[in-house]
């Protein structure tokens, strides 16, 4: 599934407004659920993310201080005009690294023929109150391009904890758009790599 086209174009909201220990990675292709997809009945997605980069030393002003995420993503539903996924992420180092994400898809042509994938679920689901449990609700469409290969998908998030959704001005803004493509395959053409 991995291909030299891949785009990110994510969290359009989502990244000006939460600090990096917010993020998470239900679905896999961003670090916010920008896409209308569901992993498969039983299959799991294993995530590993790690940054590094040029800039101020880790821990001063600055610095980009992405945390390494680890985590496990399931598809739980076996229909297939409804399904689901629930997952994790450990966001390290942290005093409280888990969260926790769910959310329900209708794929493509499910609803009616020509209709758009359909997502709806919950991420950054925390474990310490008032500090990690963000609960941002999301609503996501998605179109396949011609061809059928990669996707447009657009929608919006809603963050349910009031307090943690200050922007630097001091102003809460708990609601944004999150879009996300993903290219068609751009084949590579070298031995081994697709």
């Amino acid at each position: 599934m991995k291909s030299a086209g891949r785009v990110l174009a994510s969290g359009v909201g989502v990244v000006a407004l939460l600090p990096s220990l917010a993020w998470a990675t239900p679905s896999t292709t961003y670090w916010a659920p920008s896409t209308a997809l569901c992993q498969a009945w039983g299959l799991p997605h294993v995530t590993y993310d790690t940054y590094f980069g040029k800039g101020p030393a880790a821990g001063s002003q600055g610095a980009p201080n992405y945390p390494i995420d680890t985590g496990l993503t399931v598809g739980f539903l076996p229909f297939e005009k409804l399904q689901g996924e629930v997952g994790f992420d450990l966001l390290l180092p942290s005093d409280y690294p888990a969260f926790f994400n769910v959310k329900l898809c209708t794929p493509e042509s499910a609803l009616f023929a020509g209709s758009p994938g359909i997502s709806f679920g919950i991420y950054n689901v925390g474990t310490k109150k008032d500090v990690t449990d963000y609960n941002v609700l999301h609503l996501m469409f998605q179109k396949t391009f011609r061809g059928g290969s990669g996707y447009a998908a657009v929608g919006v998030y809603h963050g349910l904890k009031e307090s943690l959704f200050t922007n630097s001005e001091g102003k809460v803004v708990r609601t944004g758009a999150m879009v996300g493509v993903f290219s068609p395959d751009i084949p590579v053409g070298v031995k081994g790599l697709k």
